[in-house]
């Protein structure tokens, strides 16, 4: 044999046995690039795997999303916000300022109440009977 063809031979083996070190220790990194590629163009479906949107899509998702969340909180503002006369705020404020007027002129029944549950309830040392006729007193039983 040729000296030259075996000296090639053992160089193409060395070459050959360089390159896959390089390839074994170089493959992590180079897998993570393909993910990230992977990441940013998306992936099409596959049977029994969904679609997965690039990164485009999905920054084109998530600012539609943030449109109608926009759209919803001026919706909100506009209701609650105390800039005009009609909004949610004046009608709960109108609704707190009639059950005081309520109250307050329901104070003189609740005391008549209180003295009737006092002189009729307590004071006749007896279980007073259910608001519901069809369940029996405890007396009944």
């Amino acid at each position: 044999m040729d000296p030259l063809v075996i000296t090639a031979a053992g160089v193409v083996v060395v070459l050959a046995g360089l390159a896959g070190w390089l390839i074994s220790k170089a493959w992590p990194a180079l897998r993570k690039f393909a993910w990230f590629v992977d990441d940013m163009t998306g992936e099409p479906a596959r049977p029994g795997v969904p679609a997965r949107p690039g990164i485009s899509e999905r920054l084109a998702a998530l600012e539609k999303s943030n449109k109608d969340l926009t759209t919803h909180m001026q919706s909100v503002r506009h209701h609650v916000q105390n800039d005009h006369e009609t909004n949610l705020r004046d009608d709960v404020d109108g609704i707190r300022d009639r059950l005081e007027e309520h109250v307050e002129a329901s104070a003189p029944q609740l005391e008549m109440l209180a003295t009737l549950y006092k002189e009729w309830g307590q004071g006749a040392g007896k279980k007073s009977r259910p608001l519901d006729p069809k369940t029996p007193n405890e007396e009944e039983k």
